[in-house]
């Protein structure tokens, strides 16, 4: 067997762009990347955005009709069997605080990574469990067994993953600091907890 004519290998070499010597790195070995990526999952996005937005609109609506009935304040509502006002409350309440503990977190995380990974992780272990007992009490085995293999599997997974806690809260204690150095970084994170927020309030 012989190998490919020296010819063809010099014609080969030819068509290999050459870069320019005073161009940069980036632009001698530039790759081509697509205009839009993963165009799918965006537009699944925004259908899943304007589905909550249209079940907001109807609620909306929907209580407007019904005001008389939900009342305008805490105490003067006579709806007894569905949502009124008292849970409309209680959800902006709950987004508040939500948007706060977000923010928050980040400042707790930095100060204690460590405790912070291991906490999350046995609060879930313990909020699960706890979930699983109440549904045992209340005779609603279905969901308490759903909750028990969960909460099983959350422990399954901190048990297998304990040693490696310590480089986990490494990376994160350094991927703060490198947030801290790049305040646009921070900023974009508390757009998001604002976004996540105000789209938490669709869920009304």
């Amino acid at each position: 067997m012989t190998g490919p004519p020296v010819r063809d290998i010099e014609n080969q070499k030819q068509d290999y762009e050459k870069p320019v010597p005073d161009q940069s790195f980036d632009q001698s070995f530039k790759v081509e990347k697509p205009r839009f990526n993963d165009w799918p999952f965006a537009l699944f996005f925004w259908a899943v955005v304007a589905g909550f937005i249209a079940v907001a609109g109807i609620t909306l609506n929907a209580l407007k009709k019904t005001y008389g009935l939900q009342g305008s304040s805490i105490y003067n509502s006579t709806n007894d069997f569905t949502l009124n006002t008292n849970t409309v409350i209680l959800f902006g309440f709950v987004v508040v605080v939500g948007v706060v503990l977000s923010a928050l977190v980040i400042v707790f995380a930095r100060m204690a990574p460590r405790f912070f990974i291991t906490s999350g992780l046995i609060l879930n272990i313990i909020l699960g469990l706890g979930t699983c007992i109440f549904y045992f009490v209340m005779h609603y085995y279905s969901a308490a067994i759903v909750f028990l293999v969960f909460t099983l599997f959350s422990a399954f997974c901190y048990w297998r993953a304990r040693s490696r806690i310590p480089f986990s809260a490494t990376v994160l204690e350094i991927t703060i600091d490198v947030m801290k150095r790049y305040p646009s970084t921070l900023i974009t994170s508390l757009i998001g907890i604002l976004v996540s927020g105000l789209f938490s309030t669709l869920s009304w």
